[in-house]
This record gives structure tokens, sequence and C-alpha cells, in this order.
């Protein structure tokens, strides 16, 4: 009964309720009791007082203002809706709701409950692939990160690297660096590794010279952003590379010192070259930079960014409206949704390995 109220009431997001519709509830669950009364008043005297046993006995429901009702703490409503999905197998139900972060802990809940998760998962799985089914634009950055997957050599889980070019092809999203994080530490199968891969720090150490490009690439694109808060929030994570002056000779010279580095990490003599030759564009003083960023460094970053589109297949401007960017949110969030239920509960190893090689891929892969 706890289970029907609960779960009725937290699919229409209500978490006080009349005291007349809880009664409802009751009434109508326990006229179908083997001896329960068939008249309208005698089941309504029945109901009120199951009510305040329940509240009085038990303290599951307790009433915060007159006539107005709640369970005693959200967690108990969020368990017993899970008791009512699992006992039901209201999946299809869950699922529509996969979005709404208000629904994590009943899927958390539910998957623990079970004992074995697989539909579960399937049905996620499904639900997750069409987010971004009927947007092309999107569609085509799940196929660019597949394209980069493919290129690369590396020591780690498909589906890991997917989330690394994930996160590297929209770092403005918070959310893809979290997916990131949840994949590499729970999935990859040396997470040491794939912690450095995670937080984009430490790939200098990294096998694979593939990604540790990218990476260090990736890091010069960032310090070619105008935006000067972005580029200070940076140097906090790679100051090592810098000295203790003014912005603008920071900038410089990190930037020099990340593409000199790329030097190091392959042996492509056209992609060495054309960055030698940026290279020697860069100022090298505080006051000619200034003279420089004026009338230079908007052709210089563009320049830079082809380079690295034409020989790494990075740096794309995608250009996501706010709509695809909220969309790609929920798609990442859905993803991490699915990630910790699966680290969570008990799946048969085939569907977990189904799901692993085909997370974060197009929809027609």
């Amino acid at each position: 009964m706890l289970g029907q109220i609960a779960f009725n009431t937290f699919v229409n997001g209500e978490y006080f309720f009349r005291q007349e519709d809880l009664q409802r509830q009751i009434k109508e669950y326990i006229c179908n009791l083997p001896e329960a009364s068939a008249d309208p008043d005698a089941l309504r005297l029945d109901s009120e007082a199951v009510l305040k046993a329940i509240e009085h006995h038990h303290g599951l429901l307790v009433e915060r203002a007159r006539n107005i009702y709640s369970f005693s703490h959200l967690t108990f409503q969020e368990y017993f809706t899970a008791r009512e999905i699992e006992r039901e197998r209201h999946f299809e139900i869950l699922v529509q709701n996969i979005s709404d972060p208000r629904w994590n802990e009943v899927f958390y809940l539910t998957a623990e409950m079970l004992r074995r998760s697989d539909d579960l998962l399937l049905l996620m799985k499904v639900r997750i692939d069409g987010m971004l089914t009927s947007d092309a634009k999107l569609q085509m950055f799940l196929e660019w990160i597949n394209q980069k997957t493919n290129s690369v050599k590396f020591s780690y889980k498909p589906v890991a690297i997917r989330a690394f070019y994930a996160y590297i092809g929209s770092r403005d999203l918070n959310r893809a660096y979290a997916l990131t994080s949840a994949l590499n530490l729970n999935i990859s199968p040396n997470p040491n590794l794939a912690q450095s891969i995670a937080s984009a720090r430490s790939l200098a150490r990294d096998k694979s010279l593939d990604i540790a490009l990218d990476l260090d690439l990736d890091r010069a694109l960032a310090l070619t952003n105008s935006n000067i808060d972005r580029n200070l929030a940076f140097f906090d994570r790679i100051r090592a590379y810098v000295i203790d002056i003014t912005f603008a000779i920071k900038h410089t010279l990190t930037l020099t010192s990340v593409i000199t580095r790329v030097h190091a990490r392959t042996s492509d003599y056209l992609l060495l070259q054309s960055l030698q030759s940026l290279v020697s564009k860069l100022p090298t003083n505080e006051d000619d930079f200034y003279q420089w960023r004026v009338h230079h460094e908007e052709a210089w970053s563009d320049a830079f960014r082809q380079v690295c589109i034409d020989h790494r297949n990075i740096g794309h401007v995608w250009q996501f409206t706010d709509e695809q960017v909220e969309l790609l949110n929920q798609y990442y969030e859905a993803h991490i949704l699915l990630v910790k239920i699966m680290n969570r509960s008990y799946v048969n190893k085939q569907i977990r390995e189904e799901i692993e090689s085909t997370m974060l891929l197009p929809s027609k892969k």
C-alpha cells in the first residue's frame, strides 16, 4: 500500500498530499482485502484508522499541517517508489525520467533491489541513445568522437577513449568532464592511468603518445581563447610551465612551452614544420605582445586551430546552440547514471560489455 502511495505521488511530483487523497488511496487498497467491508462509510472510517496507525505507530507518514501529510523523510518516499517499480516492473515509467535528477535515487534503489538489473540497463541504454538521434549536428559530433577513437593507439577500453574525446571536443561542458571521470575510473582496466586521462593531467607519462599529443595540442588551443578568465584558470592547472610575470608573458611563454612539448609526441614532419612556423611568429616580450595581439592574434589563433584540424582532427568549433548544450549535458548526465548503476548492481557480463562497447556512438553505429 505504501508502495502504491509513494509511486503515485512521486510520479506526480507531489511531496505533500491532502488527508482525503491519502485516505482515498488507502481505501482503494483495503477494499480488496479478504474481510474488508463493502460499506463506503465503514471503508472511510477504516482508511482513517489505518492512516492514523501508520502515523502514530510507524512514523512513515506525518501530518505537516492540518490535513496535509507527507512521508516523514524523502528517502522513505523514494524507497517505497522503487519497491513499487521493482514489484510491478514499471521500468518504462522509470526510464522516461532518466533526464530528471529528482529520480536518480529511485534509479539506484530500484537497481539494487533487482536480482539482476539487465533489463533496466538495456532500457536505459535505448533511451539514452535516442536522446540525440534527431539532431544531425550532435550526431556529427558523436561521429567525430568515434573517428578520433579509431585513429589513435591506446591501451584502454574504447569507451574510455570516446569519453576522453567527448571532453576534448566539448571542454566547456561540465558534465563531459564528469562522464570522463566516471567511465575511466570505473570501467578502464588501469584506474591509475585512467585517472590521468580523466583529470586531463600527467599524460606526459602516458604510454599513448597519440592521446598525449592531442591533449598537449588541446591545451595550446585553450590558450588561444581570448577569454582571459578561462586562460587564467588554465594557468592554475599548468603553472609549472610558466614564470610569475604579467599575463601577456604568461600567455606567450606557456603557449610556446606547450607547443614545444608536442615535438616529443610525434614524428609527423609536416605537423612539426607547421608548428615551428607558428611559434616563430609569437612575440617574445611584453611590449611586442600587446601590439601583436591587436593586429595578429585572431589570425594566428585561426591558423593554429586549422593546423590542429588538418593534422590531428581536433580543434573543431562546433558552435552548439544553448539547446544543444543542454541536450548534451543531459546525454552525459544520463551516461553517468548508467555507469553508476552498472557498478552498484548485479549485471550479466555479456550485457555489461555490450553496453560499454556501444556507449557514446552515433545512432548508425
